[in-house]
C-alpha cells in the first residue's frame, strides 16, 4: 500500500508542477503589465514534497542585463503571481514561489566552445595520422622524423 501511496504523490507532485508552470506562463504573458518583463520563458518548476514551495526555472534573451532587470520584475510580482496560483489550483495553500534565473544561454556557448575545441583536436590528430606510418610495432603511428620538413613543425606549434 505504501508504493502506491509513494506513486500517487509523485504523480500528484508532476501535475502540480506542470500547472504550475502553465498558469506562471498565462500570468506572465497575459495579466502582467509590467513593462519591464521581456519574453521570460519558464523553463521548469520544482514542488517541494510537502507541496509549500515551488522553485521556478525561467530564462530570457539578452543576457545578464535582461536578466537582472527581469529577475526584479518577477519578484515584485510574486505576489500577484502566487495569489493567481491560490485561485486556480486546488491547495490548502499556494506554494511559496522562488524564481530562479537559469542561465541555458551560458551553458550552451560552454557547451559549443568545448565541442569547437574537440574539433579542433580531431583535426590535428586527422593530420597527423596521415603523416604516420605503420612502424610495425605497438606504436603504429610513429613517424618518421627523419622525413618531416621544419616547415610542417613549426606550422603544428602554431
Amino acid at each position: 500500500m505504501e508504493i502506491a501511496d509513494a506513486k500517487s504523490k509523485v504523480a500528484k507532485k508532476e501535475r502540480l508542477q506542470h500547472i504550475i508552470r502553465n498558469i506562471v506562463a498565462d500570468v506572465l504573458e497575459f495579466e502582467l503589465a509590467d513593462k519591464r518583463l521581456g519574453l521570460v520563458t519558464i523553463l521548469d518548476v520544482q514542488v517541494s514534497g510537502d507541496f509549500k514551495h515551488a522553485k521556478i526555472f525561467w530564462s530570457v534573451l539578452g543576457g545578464e542585463k535582461a536578466a537582472k532587470v527581469n529577475s526584479e520584475a518577477l519578484n515584485s510580482a510574486r505576489g500577484r503571481i502566487r495569489t493567481a496560483l491560490a485561485k486556480k489550483i486546488n491547495l490548502k495553500t499556494a506554494p511559496e514561489i522562488e524564481f530562479i534565473y537559469d542561465e541555458v544561454e551560458k551553458n550552451v556557448e560552454s557547451i559549443d566552445s568545448l565541442i569547437e575545441l574537440a574539433h579542433k583536436a580531431d583535426s590535428k590528430i586527422q593530420k597527423k595520422a596521415k603523416k604516420a606510418h605503420f612502424a610495425n610495432s605497438d606504436q603504429p603511428y610513429k613517424t618518421n622524423v627523419s622525413q618531416i620538413k621544419e616547415s610542417e613543425i613549426s606550422n603544428e606549434q602554431t
